[in-house]
């Protein structure tokens, strides 16, 4: 049985270096290794958005973390962005170097369930705002559709 190797991918790191990464993933595929790549893509996220006319805010939580301030559309074009455009783009570039690659997405079969945040606060504008509460933290990872692909 081959080993498993999971390669968490930042967005800018995709953004200037995809074909370095590709051919990275080209070595441990060549030892053996099976590959479950986890990607982002926020930097794509706000050009996008911004290109639909959906600014994009940025703030900061209680706790000092920066943050996207999501509402309903923000979820919505993050989702269009890192499930469809960039997923689809890493994909194509893992076939083009013959490395076996499906792509799919946390709401796809239930991979990933998340919890949202009950009371997330954000600092808007000097203020407290409870955050529209479209984001989370992941709570299940579904292994089996994993293993099954």
């Amino acid at each position: 049985m081959s080993e498993k190797i999971v390669i968490k991918i930042g967005g800018d790191l995709l953004k200037e270096n995809l074909n370095y990464v590709i051919s990275d993933l080209v070595k441990i595929h060549a030892e053996n290794k099976k590959i479950i790549l986890c990607h982002a893509g926020a930097d794509i996220v706000t050009t996008v958005a911004e290109k639909m006319g959906k600014p994009q805010i940025f703030t900061f939580s209680t706790k000092g973390y920066k943050a996207r301030y999501v509402d309903e559309e923000t979820r919505d074009i993050y989702l269009m962005v890192v499930a469809g455009l960039n997923n689809k783009r890493i994909v194509k570039e893992m076939i083009s170097k013959e490395l076996p690659a499906v792509g799919i997405s946390g709401i796809d079969g239930g991979l990933i369930i998340a919890d949202r945040f009950k009371k997330a606060m954000v600092i808007l504008d000097g203020k407290k705002k409870l955050k529209d509460n479209y984001t989370g933290k992941p709570s299940k990872l579904n292994v089996q559709l994993i293993e099954t692909l």
